[in-house]
């Protein structure tokens, strides 16, 4: 499936509840995620793809992770968006505007997260990390380099937002930009996240 539109963003996303009656929760979880306005939604046993704008693809994500979060479950939700157009005239980082957020109302869902994002320009990448993590952590998320991906901490609906906002953003000055993230909610594991 491609985007007619280079404005879309598409995302592919699992939900994985560890949980023995997951089918429910899943289910639960993506309930009405096809009647959101400018939104193409495919399914199948694997995953769901989602294509259209920032906005009503956020309101799935956020929805449907909020949502199979508020069952108990620990839930994983893997993603694989892309956004832009291979080929853009690229820019670069240093015109990385980031300017303009608007943080989405809470969702009071506590996430961590790990994300990797991969402008098609991959010499802008060390400056885009950098600018990225500048980003989450101005909008008070705890963020942390790790080896592959940066570690990011905070309220669900706002790090999908931000990250989405990051796609969006970086796939206009560097090209075809792709974005992997895992997010996790009701985590067992008791860490300390410094």
């Amino acid at each position: 499936m491609s985007a007619a539109v280079t404005n879309d963003i598409i995302v592919q996303f699992s939900l994985v509840p560890a949980a023995d009656a997951f089918v429910p929760i899943i289910l639960d979880a993506v309930e009405g995620v096809t009647t959101i306005d400018g939104l193409k939604v495919e399914t199948d046993a694997v995953s769901s793809t989602l294509v259209g704008g920032r906005e009503p693809v956020l309101a799935a994500l956020s929805r449907t992770f909020a949502r199979a979060s508020a069952s108990g479950a620990h839930i994983v939700q893997p993603l694989l968006a892309s956004h832009g157009s291979a080929g853009d005239d690229a820019a670069g980082a240093a015109v990385l505007d980031l300017s303009g957020f608007v943080a989405p109302p809470p969702s009071n869902v506590k996430a961590a997260a790990q994300f990797l994002l991969l402008p098609e320009r991959a010499d802008l990448r060390p400056a885009i990390d950098a600018r990225a993590r500048d980003f989450l952590g101005g909008l008070g998320l705890a963020t942390r380099a790790k080896q592959l991906v940066t570690r990011v901490d905070g309220d669900a609906s706002l790090v999908l937002a931000a990250l989405l906002w990051l796609l969006e953003r970086t796939g206009r000055v560097a090209g075809e930009t792709v974005l992997q993230a895992t997010l996790v909610s009701n985590s067992p594991a008791t860490e300390a996240f410094a």
